[in-house]
């Protein structure tokens, strides 16, 4: 398993210092798990529902894009001393493990009191080894209902908090790809041309809708047979446990009992393509194939239908440019498009961007229906205009449910009672971080794919 870093605040020399709990020896572990995708608006629910100057410790800079997170602190209503955790897995994977008890990995409650900075936190680095264990969720944040999954039973109390609307994204090209002018006239996906994707790859020019002037030049160069030196595009995607993937799937007419042909890519050197490689913002990709198998949570993933575990991960090597003589194994030049989160759209046009541009142009439209990005480059944030989504306009959406099992949280307990409140605040508060509040819809729609109608 990949070496993760824990991002854990203060100064190495105050390491020791600790957070003064009434009862430090017996405090409620409450266990969250599932969507990476709206994990920004579920996290910011959390720590709205904590007293200040609670300890936390992630492993990234910040907890809105962590995967792991752990809060040292205690209740702003009721006051009971509790130790928060956090690891988004997946949407699928979260509904699996609190029907299954299947565990995951935190960080431990040690690590946060002994390096954990207060709030707000000022993060540095120290390794993820030693500060870890496992346990079984009690929460889980999921974008697709549990009866879209194969985990039927036990049957888990789900609350609607939000809607979480999901783009496709296009990845970058370098500097003398022969494809670079064509690759601006990708705009759009259509379901037809997502399904294409999906089904290992489709041709630049089926999804444009236009032959370009590279693929005319090869052509007329004579020898070609109409397969060779054509630009392909090939698929990023996310592995079965993930809602995101659930909502794409469906939404697209793809569907979620098929076997997709997902792709990842290669920097030079590699030849075996069977481990997963990390790719990050400044690397130059020079080769796909499809995504590895694994082992992911005790489950079998075979190669291709795999995929990315987050959607963090996904936009960070979207964000990586496809090299000039890049070519995929039929020795075709390629470009790569992948479907996430706004929040992780957010972070790609961030990588894109730097500190200085605002082009939004990755992002693409849906069946012809935008949903625009403003991208401030002052604040690195990107801002979305949802008004296509609250009318129904824009289809590529889920309904977002904090589910748990309401025979392990009973009525009452402190476990129960803060599930509720943190559904509460993010239905009322912090959706919009993530996706859309309830109530600025103007449309309902039952289960991800399904029929949408006026409210």
């Amino acid at each position: 398993m990949k070496s993760y870093k824990l991002l854990v605040a203060g100064l190495l020399a105050a390491m020791t210092a600790s957070v003064a709990l009434a009862d430090p020896l017996n405090p409620t572990y409450i266990r969250f798990t599932g969507s990476s995708a709206f994990r920004a608006s579920a996290v910011k629910a959390i720590e709205n529902k904590l007293t200040a100057g609670y300890k936390v410790a992630a492993d990234k800079t910040s907890t809105a894009s962590a995967t792991y997170a752990t809060y040292v602190g205690t209740l702003a209503s009721g006051g009971a001393d509790v130790v928060i955790q956090t690891s988004w897995t997946g949407s699928v994977d979260g509904i699996r493990d609190i029907t299954t008890g299947v565990s995951n990995t935190y960080i431990t409650a040690a690590a946060t009191t002994t390096a954990g900075g207060t709030n707000p936190a000022s993060l540095t680095a120290t390794t993820l080894t030693g500060n870890t264990e496992t346990a079984v969720a009690d929460i889980a944040m999921s974008d697709n209902l549990q009866s879209s999954t194969s985990y039927k039973t036990p049957a888990l109390t789900q609350t609607n908090v939000g809607v979480v609307p999901f783009v496709f994204a296009k990845g970058r090209l370098a500097a003398g790809h022969a494809y670079t002018s064509a690759w601006a006239n990708l705009t759009n996906i259509s379901p037809a041309g997502a399904r294409g994707l999906f089904n290992n790859g489709t041709y630049l020019s089926v999804l444009t809708g236009s032959t370009d002037a590279a693929w005319t030049t090869y052509y007329n160069a004579g020898g070609f047979d109409g397969e060779d030196l054509r630009c392909k595009v090939y698929a990023l995607g996310r592995n079965p446990f993930s809602g995101t993937r659930v909502v794409t799937f469906t939404e697209t007419g793809f569907g979620t009992s098929a076997s997709a042909f997902q792709y990842k890519g290669w920097l030079s050197g590699n030849t075996t393509y069977t481990a997963v490689q990390t790719v990050v913002a400044s690397d130059t990709i020079n080769t796909v194939r499809q995504y590895p198998g694994q082992t992911v949570s005790g489950q079998a993933f075979a190669a291709g239908n795999n995929g990315f575990s987050s959607g963090g991960t996904l936009a960070t090597e979207l964000s990586a440019k496809v090299g000039s003589a890049a070519v995929d194994a039929n020795g075709n030049p390629f470009g790569l498009v992948g479907y996430m989160g706004t929040s992780d759209a957010a972070s790609l046009l961030k990588s894109i961007n730097t500190t200085a541009g605002t082009d939004t142009s990755y992002i693409l439209s849906y069946n012809g229906v935008s949903l625009p990005a403003t991208y401030n480059s002052v604040a690195q944030t990107t801002s979305w205009d949802y008004t296509a989504v609250k009318e129904g306009k824009y289809t590529l959406f889920g309904n977002e449910y904090l589910s748990y099992n309401a025979s392990t949280l009973t009525a009452g307990s402190v476990k129960r009672v803060f599930a509720d409140a943190v559904a509460t605040e993010i239905k009322t508060n912090t959706a919009s971080l993530a996706g859309v509040l309830l109530s600025d819809m103007k449309v309902d729609r039952a289960s991800e794919g399904s029929l949408i109608t006026a409210k």
